[in-house]
């Protein structure tokens, strides 16, 4: 499997995949007010902030990581809490190539059905934490067979309106800028 497929993997088993997280049938029939969707969507918002800009102890960053990889079946690797991505171990300089190795993608979902189970949404609760726990602790990871690499959280992060990447920059400095991009 390469690396790609494998985070892919990771991404999965963190969340044990959407569709069987979330009761499909109980979702299918939940109804809102106006409201109260106003009301979640405001909660998705704010804890999507929060999941994004809390720093992990390395203690969470182990556990976290160790939980997915017995998922997957694999020993526990040794982990290593970097500064930046720049600072983890072949890292590639493409962006394209670099960002499919952050689990920025997956914080709306984690704090869209975090808001969900709060509002009455049965969810598998330990899926649900572990998604939630991989989002706020690994925001970029590399690895290897016995060695995973994760990058602390971004000094500065910005986001657009979609939740896409617009820039984020590192304590060493390193940075991705989308500003100017349409």
């Amino acid at each position: 499997m390469n690396r790609r497929d494998t985070i892919k993997t990771i991404a999965a088993s963190a969340f044990m995949g959407f569709a069987g997280l979330v009761n499909a049938e109980q979702e299918a029939e939940m109804q809102w007010s106006d409201g109260e969707v106003k009301q979640m969507q405001k909660e998705i918002d704010e804890l999507s902030k929060r999941i994004m800009t809390e720093q992990a102890t390395y203690e969470e960053v182990v556990e976290i990581i160790n939980k997915i990889w017995d998922d997957l079946e694999h020993a526990p690797p040794t982990v290593h809490l970097m500064d930046s991505p720049t600072a983890c171990k072949n890292v590639k300089k493409d962006h394209e190539e670099f960002e499919s190795y952050w689990s920025f993608h997956f914080v709306a979902d984690a704090a869209k059905f975090q808001v969900m189970a709060n509002h009455g949404l049965e969810i598998d609760a330990e899926g649900l934490k572990t998604l939630v726990d991989w989002t706020r602790c690994c925001p970029f990871i590399l690895f290897n067979d016995t060695t995973v690499y994760v990058s602390k959280r971004p000094t500065i992060l910005q986001l657009k309106q979609d939740k896409s990447l617009h820039y984020c920059e590192f304590a060493d400095g390193w940075n991705v800028d989308r500003r100017n991009e349409n």
